[in-house]
């Protein structure tokens, strides 16, 4: 079976001293750092050495010095916030090409990297390679380090845990609209000292009669709950029993639908009763009349 490994983009803006999250920049002209991000659909073989790279973009008016970096990352939160830190195995095992490096103005490079899967422990690896531009002195302000890269979700040998639990499963009783939704929470199982995070499959099966679909969750990692939101297609009237399957755990509640060409139908028979109805007591009030 085909495993994977994912990559995601994500964008950090960072003032160099704090640590926390800003924007970028002060000075006359704003540095803004950009990377493209990568797909992996192969697995790491054993003893495999296998090469990538992040595209890296300039799009500011001056030059940038930056420096190349490597972490760990792990969610902090049930919102998906994430902390960094250092390994020195992921130092070892992920290298860029670079390590510092000049990006003029309106240009752009080809970051390579390689990973050596032979140092990465088996099962989810959960890595960030960035880059990070030197502040430099300014007659007004400080230029704060402005820091991208991309998230690298390793699967490294044998996949990690992939229990899961349902937490929360919400699903407002009656539908009236073009399909049905709601959401539903999954938490990782793992423990929280163990490095484990995927998407969870999770399939949506309407019954008796219905769709079913299949979404992935966000990223969850060890010990951590996310929501995810979803719509099922569908296009029916009545009483029926939506099923959330994930791993191991199913949920589902009734809910009362009325979705797709059925709204339209009922929006149509109810106003054609209502005009009849008008139209009726009009006819009986007119003859009242006559009578008199």
């Amino acid at each position: 079976m085909r495993k994977f490994i994912f990559a995601l983009t994500v964008l950090f803006t960072l003032p160099l001293l704090t640590g926390g999250v800003a924007h970028a920049a002060t000075t006359d002209v704003a540095i803004g750092m950009q990377v493209r991000p990568l797909l992996y659909n192969e697995t790491l073989q054993p003893n495999q050495i296998k090469k990538g790279f992040i595209d890296v973009s300039n799009p500011s008016k001056q030059t940038v010095t930056l420096d190349t970096s490597v972490q760990l990352f792990t969610q902090i939160d049930d919102q998906g916030s994430l902390k960094f830190y250092d390994a020195d195995y992921v130092k070892t095992a992920l290298v860029p090409d670079l390590k510092e490096f000049d990006l003029g103005p309106r240009e752009a490079v080809r970051l390579y990297f390689t990973v050596n899967s032979s140092k990465l422990p088996d099962g989810d690896v959960l890595a960030g390679i960035f880059v990070t531009n030197k502040t430099t002195p300014h007659p007004l302000a400080i230029t704060p380090a402005v820091r991208v890269g991309t998230l690298l979700i390793f699967q490294n040998g044998k996949p990690g845990p992939r229990n899961t639990a349902i937490t929360d499963f919400n699903l407002p009783f009656f539908q009236f609209s073009n399909d049905i939704h709601g959401s539903v929470s999954i938490k990782n199982m793992a423990d929280s000292n163990t490095q484990s995070g995927f998407f969870a499959d999770v399939t949506l099966a309407v019954s008796p009669w219905g769709s079913s679909v299949k979404k992935q969750s966000p990223l969850i990692t060890s010990g951590r709950t996310r929501q995810m939101d979803f719509d099922v297609p569908s296009d029916q009237i009545g009483f029926y029993k939506l099923t959330v399957t994930t791993g191991t755990a199913t949920a589902y509640k009734w809910v009362f639908i009325v979705t797709g060409i059925w709204r339209t139908l009922i929006f149509t028979i109810l106003s054609a009763i209502v005009i009849l109805g008008l139209a009726i007591w009009f006819i009986i009030r007119r003859r009242r009349k006559h009578k008199k």
